[in-house]
């Protein structure tokens, strides 16, 4: 398991690294790296990145933002190839881990996360071009932060045909460091660094990954879900037609459930990052 699995997790790191939207997570088969592909295609996701910190009872204080393409920032220790626009390095890294414990809302397990590597064995590299730079990390504990509302059903259909539910997953992965990190980037063309050393009791550090809609308006009647699968088929061009996966909501329950998913401040429907531990 390219993820290695823990079965404890400290819910009071320095860093919490949250990923939502057109996202592929893939780790190394050491699990010692993990690249974060950046799916750049759809026109309606604009992709983001912002470093804050957390402050007990004060408001937070923004460190960094990042709006739109990433630009290719410099090698990681150990290569000279330029791959990754955003670099998260920890001091002495403990690996790229997968939580596999019980459930302490709002943390579940990271078998929760939707795994292309079990939908398409061995199909599933990824079209670079279309998703670098990417993300860089050694270090970090995954978890599912958030999953699929529990009243809304989705189906995975195959050529018009019902194949498996897909419900419930992670609609919001997580990932939590410990120790101090150094943050690499380009900006205009110059690199940019940044240092998240420690800080007092009760702070901490949160980066949001972010490649979504900037906002999709509510309507009525309401518009139908995107389907999400089908956007990362574009990037997965080992997958012929035949074999991929359509996503079917199948049921909208009485209530409204549009209604319950206005504490998303993007889209209402799952938006959700993928794995690729193949």
């Amino acid at each position: 398991m390219p993820f290695e699995p823990v079965t404890t997790l400290n819910s009071d790191p320095l860093i919490r690294v949250f990923f939502t939207g057109l996202l592929v997570i893939k780790p190394n088969a050491a699990h010692t790296t993990c690249e974060i592909f950046v799916h750049k295609i759809p026109r309606n996701h604009t992709s983001s990145i912002e470093i804050r910190v957390k402050r007990p009872n004060q408001p937070d204080v923004i460190l960094a933002r990042l709006l739109g393409p990433l630009e290719f920032a410099v090698p990681v220790p150990g290569s000279t190839v330029v791959d990754h626009g955003f670099i998260i390095l920890t001091e002495q890294p403990a690996g790229i881990r997968g939580y596999d414990g019980p459930t302490t809302p709002p943390i579940e397990s990271f078998r929760k996360a939707v795994d292309l590597s079990k939908l398409h064995p061995g199909k599933t590299a990824v079209h670079t071009p279309a998703a670098r730079p990417s993300i860089h990390m050694n270090d970090g504990i995954f978890y599912s932060a958030e999953t699929t509302h529990p009243d809304l059903e989705i189906e995975l259909h195959r050529n018009g045909q019902f194949a498996q539910r897909a419900t419930p997953f992670a609609s919001l992965i997580a990932a939590n460091i410990y120790n101090p990190s150094r943050v690499t980037w380009r900006q205009n063309g110059a690199p940019q660094q940044l240092l998240l050393g420690r800080l007092p009791a009760g702070f901490s550090y949160e980066i949001y990954v972010i490649n979504e809609p900037l906002f999709e308006p509510r309507t009525d009647p309401p518009t139908p879900p995107h389907d999400e699968l089908e956007e990362y088929y574009k990037i997965l061009p080992q997958v012929p037609p035949e074999e991929r996966f359509k996503e079917v909501f199948r049921k909208i329950p009485s209530g409204n459930f549009s209604e319950k998913r206005d504490d998303r401040g993007s889209s209402r429907t799952p938006c959700m990052a993928v794995i690729d531990n193949g």
